[in-house]
């Protein structure tokens, strides 16, 4: 499994070089425990 960060920073690779709508669908990507999860989701704010 791709750590989460790395995904995002994919992600955000593809949405700063195209000018088209970009969605991710991002299974498992938020973290394998509550604690993680909680973190990931306040890291993004």
């Amino acid at each position: 499994m791709i750590e989460f960060a790395i995904q995002l920073n994919v992600v955000k690779m593809i949405v700063d070089h195209v000018k088209i709508p970009v969605t991710a669908d991002i299974e498992s990507g938020y973290g394998e425990d509550d604690q993680t999860i909680f973190c990931s989701r306040i890291e993004r704010r």
